[in-house]
């Protein structure tokens, strides 16, 4: 029988400690990192609204009629995934995995981030399908480039071209990894060096920050003198089921992991991204909670 882990530091009321580092944005271009320590309660920042019918019934809204990638007369790029997260590049503002919400009573469809910077869009002409070619929002006309996750344009020849995403690893290699990660952000908290940590990250993630840039993001985890290696060393965590999703950082796509220890009276959960360096998965961005 497993025997529960108690956390090293129990909070006096149930809050939810998130830290939030990594990769911010879409299409390749890194203009910006956002590094936020808070204490909130926990919420979910992905959901797909639905409308009402005329006879006041739910209509619900099938995210599969706008999943894709998407092209606008303007410039803007959309990319809109069946898991109810999307990217957007609008030049000036840009998300990457915001939280998708469609409207269809409204008759709107925002992209947001955890941090709240988005964008809201008026649905003039909604996608009829999932086969649907084109859509209409803010007067734009929006152009569907492929299913999302699927393929993706050949710049050479403007065909669709199949993605070859990287197999997701084994559970034991993905318990390898987790448990890896978490022993390197522990090890950076008993010895306030971050440079191990830092090192052991993905190159995107190295180029928006630096040790002591991650030293300081940690600093309510250090003042509380918050450590983890116990329970990773003697407790079994409980893992969701690992995937690896496309995305524009990486051809081999993105490895996420998501899990959490039994630890009382408030479990702790984490959730860790990586991206392939030289064929090696390294993070990329590091959630961790205490609720």
């Amino acid at each position: 029988m497993q025997t529960p882990y108690p956390p090293p530091v129990a909070p006096k009321k149930k809050t939810a400690m998130w830290l939030a580092l990594g990769c911010g944005l879409p299409f390749g271009l890194l203009v910006l990192f956002i590094i936020a320590v808070a204490l909130m309660p926990s919420t979910s920042s992905t959901k797909v609204q639905t409308g009402k019918a005329a006879q006041g019934t739910a209509a619900p809204v099938n995210i599969a009629r706008y999943a894709g990638k998407w092209k606008g007369t303007d410039g803007i790029s959309l990319w809109i995934r069946g898991d109810g997260k999307g990217d957007f590049d609008a030049g000036s503002t840009n998300v990457s995995g915001g939280g998708v919400t469609i409207d269809e009573q409204a008759k709107t469809l925002s992209i947001t981030s955890f941090f709240g910077i988005g964008k809201t869009w008026k649905i003039d002409k909604a996608p009829k399908s999932a086969d649907s070619a084109e859509m209409t929002l803010d007067g734009i006309v929006y152009s569907r480039e492929g299913a999302a996750g699927d393929s993706e344009e050949d710049t050479e020849t403007g065909n669709s071209k199949a993605i070859s995403l990287s197999p997701v690893p084994s559970a034991a290699e993905c318990d390898s990894l987790a448990r890896a990660t978490l022993t390197d952000f522990d090890n950076a908290l008993a010895t306030r060096d971050f440079k191990p940590f830092y090192q052991a990250s993905a190159k995107v993630w190295k180029a928006q920050t630096n040790p002591t840039e991650l030293k300081t993001a940690f600093k309510t985890f250090i003042d509380k003198g918050i450590r983890i290696g116990r329970v990773i060393r003697e407790a079994t965590p409980t893992y969701q089921k690992p995937r690896v999703r496309q995305t524009n950082f990486s051809p081999d796509g993105m490895l996420e992991l998501a899990g959490s220890y039994p630890t009382k009276p408030y479990k702790t959960s984490f959730e860790i991204s990586y991206l392939k360096d030289n064929g090696v998965w390294r993070p990329a961005s590091f959630n961790i909670s205490i609720k």
